[in-house]
């Protein structure tokens, strides 16, 4: 019997928490991500083996996701599925539909009062200041676009020895926000934590990691994942953080009554 049970939220919670189980659970996660379908008809043996991980670390893992045992978690995966695809033929699922199902699954699960409170400390905050790299760091770039158009202050840094040297410059009040797929590196921690000494609102916009992420951060907006996992270099995970983005814009502008949308 499951302690509790995730239904349509599983994928989600099994990316959340990816990235910080020890690595034998971590390759168990990845099947599940990129194989949900394969992965529900496995045995403890079988997904053993298609994880390179031994039977106890597959155990493990079905606990640290709330579940007694794998038969649990595959009745809650199924049911993610079928929510997901509904009852069409099994066949991949098209990239848009693929987008669609994210962006829906992001905008559920967005909590109306993190919102308010992020966009409440930009309002206030003398500058914004927004991390990224790779990737992410064009998603900083485009948060702070966003963020200069409504009448912020916003710059976007994805070089981190640039990052630390304007930390001196920080007002207390600020707000300091990473952009991360990946979730809590040894990269954004020193920006958060630095951050924070300066006395600067930290807030991280993220795919993976959000429970890493919450020690270091006072609010963390988390997007839902893409299921299949994005390929190195794809852009499609920016979608759901620059959806957040203009979601804060909106909450800003209404605030700011005397900004427009």
């Amino acid at each position: 019997m499951t302690r509790h049970s995730l239904g349509k939220a599983t994928l989600a919670a099994i990316h959340g928490k990816s990235s910080t189980l020890p690595s034998a659970q971590a390759r168990v996660a990845r099947v599940f991500l990129e194989r949900p379908e394969e992965a529900i008809r496995l045995s403890v043996a079988g997904l053993a083996y298609e994880a390179k991980s031994g039977e106890a670390s597959v155990i493990r893992f079905c606990r640290n996701m709330g579940f007694d045992n794998l038969r649990d978690l595959r009745v809650a995966l199924a049911a993610d599925i079928v929510y997901r695809r509904g009852d069409a033929p099994r066949e991949p699922v098209a990239h848009v539909d693929r987008l669609c199902i994210a962006l829906r699954e992001t905008s559920d699960g967005l909590d109306p009062g993190t919102l308010h409170r992020v966009a409440r400390a930009m309002r206030a905050a003398p500058h914004i200041d927004i991390f990224g790299s790779g990737v992410s760091g064009m998603g900083a770039e485009l948060f702070a676009y966003r963020l200069s158009r409504i009448g912020l202050v916003a710059r976007a840094f994805s070089d981190e020895v640039v990052a630390e040297e304007i930390i001196a410059s920080r007002k207390h009040g600020s707000v300091a926000m990473i952009v991360s797929e990946t979730g809590l590196t040894l990269r954004t921690e020193r920006f958060l934590e630095q951050s924070r000494r300066a006395g600067a609102f930290t807030v991280a916009i993220c795919g993976q990691g959000a429970e890493a992420l919450a020690l270091h951060c006072d609010e963390v907006m988390a997007v839902a994942p893409l299921v299949p996992l994005p390929k190195r270099g794809e852009l499609a995970p920016l979608i759901g953080k620059l959806m957040i983005c203009d979601l804060l814009a909106a909450a800003i502008a209404t605030l700011r009554s005397d900004l427009p949308p």
